[in-house]
């Protein structure tokens, strides 16, 4: 039964097509050999398990647009994304993020954003408050939703959030180790 399941829930063509048409504009490229700046963004080969390194040599010709796509293709959500008769999906899969790219080429400064994050559900005050009690006492319209509240798209987002997040600290400690000579400053 698996083969006769879709590769993903939503289709990632319309994505590629607007980011194109952005990046086509003019001023703006969607050729990482037409860039002022190296810009690298990274991916995962679906059979391989190995990063794919978008914007660098060999990995150059690829648009703009589709590196993007496949470095966003979460899989389950998104189908991999077929780049050269290969197949890729999200980054993430293989680091939750590739800074090692960028400090390799000795980056001296980088600046690293997770927006993944796990959500946080707890209303503002719940460390004043017994949150279990407080959640008992409101009227229902009033409550603070709870993740298990979405169904498993909230629970399986959640999961993942936690997961990723996890994974960037222990990375960034290693980072950090790694290239003592580069200034790594991360929010998550």
């Amino acid at each position: 039964m698996g083969p006769g399941l879709p590769a993903g829930l939503l289709s990632g063509r319309a994505i590629h097509q607007q980011l194109a048409k952005i990046f086509s504009r003019a001023g703006r490229s969607n050729d990482f050999r037409q860039l002022g700046s190296r810009l690298t963004i990274v991916a995962t080969n679906l059979d391989t398990g190995e990063a794919a390194p978008f914007g660098q040599p060999g990995f150059d010709h690829v648009p703009i647009s589709l590196a993007v796509q496949a470095s966003a293709a979460l899989p389950g959500l998104f189908p991999p994304v077929e780049i050269d008769d290969q197949y890729y999906v999200d980054g993430a899969l293989k680091k939750t993020m590739h800074a090692s790219v960028a400090l390799d080429k000795g980056v001296d400064l980088m600046l690293c954003i997770n927006p993944l994050v796990p959500f946080d559900a707890t209303p503002a005050d719940a460390a004043a408050t017994n949150l279990t009690a407080r959640r008992g006492n409101l009227d229902p319209d009033e409550r603070m939703p709870r993740v298990v509240d979405g169904g498993l798209p909230a629970v399986m987002s959640q999961t993942f959030r936690s997961l990723i997040h996890s994974r960037l600290v222990l990375g960034m400690k290693h980072y950090e180790h790694s290239y003592p000579n580069s200034d790594i400053l991360h929010r998550a």
